[in-house]
């Protein structure tokens, strides 16, 4: 949305709303994008897909779609995957589940 650096790992739809702690539901976002949603009015959704949930293709660069307490809506595209190796989130058990599995078993 805004290029700048990740710094906060960040639930698309919050934790406090329901959301899940599960790879589907994650982003990175900068520190202002991130606390700037948790104001009222503002929310974010993942764009709706075709492929059932949990399948390879959610993990895959996708559109998060930002609404502003204005309504207005703006779609927030993942960079394009960098050739070479895959990342490791395209795995069934990548690191980023691990984790999630971790702390939610803590």
């Amino acid at each position: 949305w805004c290029d700048a650096p990740i710094a906060h790992l960040d639930h698309v739809i919050p934790h406090t709303d329901g959301g899940p702690t599960t790879a589907d539901n994650a982003r990175g976002t900068c520190v202002r994008c991130n606390l700037t949603k948790e104001h009222p009015g503002w929310g974010a959704a993942v764009e709706p897909s075709d492929s059932p949930p949990g399948s390879v293709r959610l993990r895959l660069p996708r559109t998060v779609i930002l609404t502003t307490p204005t309504g207005h809506t703006y779609p927030s595209h993942a960079p394009p995957v960098l050739p070479g190796r895959p990342p490791p989130d395209l795995y069934p058990s990548g690191p980023l589940d691990l984790h999630y599995e971790t702390l939610l078993a803590s």
